[in-house]
């Protein structure tokens, strides 16, 4: 862990030792999770994408429905941490949580309760499915990406340099070494990976 501190140029002081900790298990968990994912069996390329279609449809809607004063809260709701609906990326969700309807207008009060906008969540599900499609042009190497999407927030906060894609920078060093350390093999070229998380930040920002 110091080596990619020292790699990275930040500090070594506790924020930035528990922060590499945290980025190198979400790190971890994302590439398992694309690895398991790419040996699976996978929905056809029509349902995927009648899964964005009403998921985008979805999305316009509840925007549109908003507008109405008595309407404008739908779509936000308060859940305790643990019940099925939200949790810390260590612990995971069930697949099929057993909730109530009363539970979820009403939400237990004997622990931690976040509140959560359903709209960004209905976004993020339709990315997942479209990165997912089948065919030509279709998602390669999304674990390289995932791991570089956790390096390149590590470095960008806690190094002195800015990361891009000129292969002196520093960031390239460190995401190969990152990734040394999460995925427990050899990278074997993370340029493009690195290009492309790095334009999507651009875009982002």
């Amino acid at each position: 862990m110091t080596g990619l501190l020292e790699l990275a140029g930040a500090n070594t002081n506790p924020q930035s030792r528990r922060d590499l900790v945290n980025v190198l298990k979400l790190a971890q968990m994302a590439w398992e999770d694309e690895k398991s994912t790419s040996s699976r069996r996978r929905p056809s390329p029509k349902q995927i994408q009648q899964l964005e279609a009403s998921i985008e449809k979805t999305r316009m809607l509840l925007t549109q429905i908003r507008e109405y004063d008595d309407f404008r809260n739908i779509g936000f709701v308060a859940q305790q941490i643990g019940r099925g609906v939200v949790a810390p990326p260590a612990q995971g969700l069930p697949r099929n949580p057993s909730i109530s309807d009363e539970e979820l207008i009403f939400p237990h009060c004997d622990g931690p309760v976040v509140a959560i906008n359903i709209e960004p969540l209905l976004r993020a599900t339709s990315l997942y499915a479209r990165r997912r499609r089948r065919g030509r042009g279709g998602p390669k190497n999304l674990e390289k990406e995932a791991v570089v999407f956790y390096a390149e927030w590590f470095f960008r906060r806690h190094s002195p340099k800015k990361p891009s894609a000129d292969p002196k920078n520093p960031f390239h060093e460190f995401a190969e070494r990152f990734y040394q350390v999460v995925t427990k093999t050899e990278p074997g070229g993370l340029d493009r990976q690195i290009r492309k998380v790095l334009a999507a930040r651009r875009s982002g920002q």
